[in-house]
């Protein structure tokens, strides 16, 4: 069951993801949906994910925000 066509990005600290095919698969996907469009960092490095899950998270990377150094 697909829950959306919509993207859904998130972030961790400055690195966004579109995690739109993943969120089907995810046990947790009612968290994921929660925060998207916003940082995830917190809840994706708590205690519910084994280490395991920080490999996979690259395949969804798409780019870093653009911070303000001026």
């Amino acid at each position: 069951m697909q829950r959306s066509a919509t993207p859904k990005l998130t972030r961790l600290r400055v690195q966004v993801y579109d995690v739109t095919d993943y969120v089907d698969f995810h046990p947790g996907a009612d968290a994921i949906l929660r925060r998207a469009g916003d940082d995830s960092t917190a809840g994706f490095y708590g205690p519910q994910h084994p280490p395991t899950t920080r490999d996979l998270i690259d395949e969804y990377y798409i780019g870093e925000l653009a911070t303000d150094k001026g």
